[in-house]
Parts: C-alpha cells; sequence; structure tokens
C-alpha cells in the first residue's frame, strides 16, 4: 500500500491480524487433534502449520509478532482483535434476531 507511514510499514492492520489469529487457532486444533506421541511432534507439526498460515497471507512469523506486540501495548486493541477472529470462526455469527 502507497499511503502506509514508515513507522507502521511492518504492523498488519486489525482485520489481517483476525485472519491470521483465526487461522492460526483452527491449526492449533488441528494439531491438538493429532494426538501426536511426543510434545516435540506436536510442536514440529504446529511450526510447519503456522508457516503455512503466514504464507497464505503473504507475512513472516516477525511480521506477525511485531504486529501482535503492537496491538497488545496499544489499549488493548489485541482484545477487539480476538473478539473479530472469534466471529470469523463462528459459523452463525451472520445471523440477526
Amino acid at each position: 500500500s502507497c499511503n502506509q507511514n514508515a513507522s507502521n510499514q511492518k504492523i498488519l492492520d486489525k482485520s489481517t491480524m483476525a485472519k491470521v489469529i483465526a487461522d492460526l487457532q483452527v491449526e492449533e486444533v488441528k494439531v491438538n487433534n493429532l494426538n501426536c506421541d511426543s510434545y516435540d511432534s506436536s510442536q514440529v507439526a504446529l511450526k510447519y502449520l503456522k508457516e503455512k498460515v503466514f504464507k497464505k497471507h503473504n507475512i513472516d512469523s516477525a511480521r506477525f509478532v511485531n504486529s501482535f506486540e503492537y496491538y497488545t501495548k496499544n489499549n488493548g486493541e489485541i482484545i477487539k482483535i480476538y473478539e473479530d477472529a472469534i466471529k470469523i470462526l463462528t459459523p452463525q455469527n451472520k445471523k440477526k434476531p
């Protein structure tokens, strides 16, 4: 994007962060359901799946971590991002009363 300022260049926007976090949650559940024999095996699987998520969103782990830290320090904005991630993961969120 042309209109990003230099200090925020590495920070993902909130919408992208929510999508990445939602995808990461899905992958963590997959790993937990694998019933790996060892903690090491599950960590290797999780690392691989995380990299897959980052690649899908055209980011790297450093950019995700920088963004996560940025939003955590900014008045709890990370909470709103997690709420958005939950909405992405909840199929019935489209229902209107």
